[in-house]
C-alpha cells in the first residue's frame, strides 16, 4: 500500500553517534542507514522512519528493529524470498509479523525487465529505488515510476549529482517520483519543499 511521508531520504553511510543524530533531526521523512549502526545500544526515537541498507546481512535488526530494510532486488521473487528471511528474524526478536518493510533497490537490467514482478509480491513492499545506470536514463526512471504505481508503492528516485541536487529532484518530481534520496541534511528542505506536505 503506497504510504504518504516519503518526500525526503537522508542517506547516511557509517555516521559516527553525533552525525546519526544530526540526521535523524533533519526532518528528512526517512533515514537511510548504510554500514553498522554508531552505536550497538542505541534505540532509535525519531520522527523519522529509519530504513537499514544491507546486502545480505539481516544482522541490524537485532539493535534498531528499523522501519524497513533496503536491499538490492531485481524480482518480486527475491522481495519474497527477503521477507520469509524477515518473518523469521521478527520472530525470534519478538517483533510482529510484517513489521519491517522492504525497500526494493533497482540497480541492474535484470530488475528493470522485471519490473512487472513486484506488483503483489509482497505486503512488505514499501518503494521501489532506482539506482540503475543505463544508456536510456529517461525510459529506465519512468518504467520504475510505472511499476511503483503498478505494486502501489512509492517510486523513490536515487541519489545524483550533488552539484545539481535541485534541478535533479525537480525533474524527479516531474517525472512521477514521490520522493528522492539527499546524502546532505541541507539539501532535505528541498525535497520537502518540492514534493509537498508528507
Amino acid at each position: 500500500m503506497r504510504e504518504a511521508g516519503m518526500r525526503s531520504w537522508l542517506l547516511t553511510v557509517r555516521p559516527s553517534e553525533a552525525e546519526f543524530a544530526t540526521a535523524l533531526a533533519s526532518g528528512a521523512d526517512v533515514v537511510v542507514l548504510e554500514g553498522e549502526p554508531p552505536s550497538q545500544d542505541l534505540h532509535v526515537a525519531t520522527a523519522s522512519r529509519l530504513v537499514v541498507k544491507i546486502d545480505g546481512d539481516l544482522d541490524a535488526l537485532t539493535t534498531l528493529a528499523p522501519w524497513a530494510i533496503l536491499a538490492p532486488c531485481s524480482s518480486g521473487a527475491d522481495v519474497q524470498r527477503l521477507g520469509a528471511k524477515l518473518a523469521v528474524r521478527e520472530a525470534r526478536l519478538g517483533l510482529a509479523d510484517g513489521a519491517t518493510r522492504i525497500v526494493a533497490s533497482i540497480g541492474d537490467a535484470r530488475g528493470l525487465m522485471n519490473l512487472p514482478s513486484f506488483a503483489g509480491a509482497s505486503p512488505r513492499l514499501a518503494a521501489l529505488l532506482f539506482e540503475a545506470q543505463t544508456p536510456d536514463l529517461a525510459l529506465a526512471r519512468g518504467l520504475v515510476v510505472l511499476a511503483a504505481a503498478a505494486a502501489n508503492v512509492a517510486a523513490i528516485d536515487g541519489a545524483g549529482d550533488p552539484q545539481r541536487f535541485a534541478q535533479e529532484a525537480a525533474l524527479a518530481r516531474d517525472a512521477g517520483f514521490d520522493g528522492r534520496i539527499a546524502t546532505n541534511g541541507h539539501d532535505v528542505a528541498t525535497l520537502n519543499a518540492l514534493f509537498g506536505k508528507p
